[in-house]
């Protein structure tokens, strides 16, 4: 209910003499909303070249200035930083990453996304955000998570939980994002007991623990609680229903 009056207002409805919204109202109403437009994905704030090979994070030739210096540092944990560079190595290698250098990197990146709560004719189903990558921000912690959707090998899309380490654009104008996984705990989508996905983050040292894929993968982003060892997702019944569906093998 409260969320319906809410929606109301922003279209501008009245209530009439009667205290109710006139069926006019209702079915028009006053100042539609405009559609949130579609923004695709775009590195926020200062790009730096991405110069990788190895497990080393190269720094441009031109010296950079101290605050230039501290932003190169993303990831900004340094065995993470050395993972993440071996395993865009080894996928580059295999195949499995396709980008074209020169490659460009950012600790932010904004794009819209699909708010799964609303409806399919909504206009501000589309929401414009920007996903972090930094230690803090304004103070605060700013790993943003984000479930991305992958294609199994069955030619089937499976929904994942993953942390996001980096943003990348290469000469194309493509854009990715460098993904830290998380692991489902228990042999269920959902925690029997909680009814909530428990997951764990993979050890932020081992290579196979990163994966760097399109930023189109990304389905939306993610609300996590860690509790001990483990993280909970916690989401709309409708991307639970969604994402129970999709990610229970029949």
């Amino acid at each position: 209910m409260l969320r319906d009056m809410m929606h109301l207002g922003k279209v501008g409805a009245h209530l009439d003499d009667d205290g109710f919204v006139s069926m006019a109202e209702k079915q028009v109403g006053r100042g539609p909303m405009d559609r949130t437009p579609a923004t695709p994905p775009t590195l926020v704030g200062t790009a730096h070249a991405a110069r990788i090979t190895g497990d080393k994070w190269r720094k441009n030739k031109k010296r950079p200035c101290k605050r230039d210096r501290k932003a190169q540092t993303r990831p900004h944990n340094a065995d993470s930083r050395r993972a993440l560079a071996k395993a865009i190595e080894r996928d580059i290698n295999s195949g499995v990453l396709n980008w074209q250098e020169p490659v460009e990197y950012s600790s932010a990146m904004k794009m819209t996304m699909v708010d799964t709560q609303t409806q399919p004719n909504d206009p501000k189903r589309l929401v414009l955000t920007t996903l972090r990558a930094k230690k803090t921000f304004q103070g605060r912690p700013t790993n943003d998570f984000v479930k991305v959707e992958v294609e199994e090998d069955n030619g089937q899309g499976r929904l994942y939980f993953a942390k996001c380490e980096a943003f990348f654009r290469d000469s194309r104008g493509a854009h990715y994002v460098a993904l830290r996984w998380l692991d489902q705990s228990g042999p269920c989508a959902l925690n029997t007991t909680v009814r909530l996905p428990r997951l764990k983050l993979r050890p932020n040292m081992t290579p196979k623990s990163y994966s760097v894929l399109p930023a189109s993968s990304i389905h939306n982003g993610a609300l996590l609680i860690a509790a001990d060892e483990f993280c909970w997702a916690v989401m709309s019944p409708r991307e639970q229903e969604e994402y129970v569906r999709v990610n229970t093998t029949s």
